[in-house]
């Protein structure tokens, strides 16, 4: 579990708070003229924590109504699939993420894949001749894209009969 900076603040001050409160009896009972030390033998050193628990209170109280300080990533988005059956596509860029392409024709297409999703297809054709590029504005997804080029020209542009791919969210 990862500490927000709020969660961090909080913590810290309900651990300052609570030392606070344990040494308040040691630091009486310490024999030391006020006049010494006059900030060690003042009031504010009752009243801090106090004052440390109504400050991370109400940071509390703001975090549990608003959602200041909070990043939920959420996965829910990159697992949400939409089908898409039995379509043509032609001379077209065609998105990749979150969808599944069944039993779609492809011609002279550029897909784009930004890797905020999985991208499926089944029994899906090309047709003959056709261009098929595969773009992506996302750094790692093209870093990807040129591996697989080079593994293509390593195999003599053939890429082998079973390719499986799989990635791990």
């Amino acid at each position: 579990m990862a500490l927000t900076k709020g969660d961090t603040v909080t913590y810290a001050g309900l651990v300052t708070s609570a030392v606070l409160q344990a040494i308040e009896p040691w630091r009486k009972e310490a024999a030391m003229p006020a006049e010494s030390h006059p900030v060690l033998a003042s009031a504010i050193w009752s009243y801090l924590p106090l004052i440390l628990l109504t400050v991370v209170g109400i940071i509390w109280l703001v975090r549990q109504f608003t959602h200041i300080g909070i990043r939920k990533k959420s996965t829910d988005d990159f697992n949400k699939i939409t089908q898409v059956f039995h379509k043509t596509f032609a001379n077209q860029t065609v998105p990749l993420d979150n969808l599944e392409y069944v039993d779609c024709l492809f011609d002279n297409v550029t897909f784009m894949y930004e890797g905020k999703g999985i991208a499926r297809m089944f029994a899906c054709r090309f047709a003959q001749p056709t261009k098929i590029m595969l773009k992506s504005n996302n750094n790692a997804v093209s870093q990807a894209i040129l591996i697989m080029t080079a593994l293509s020209g390593a195999m003599g542009g053939k890429m082998p009969d079973t390719l499986r791919i799989d990635s791990i969210p």
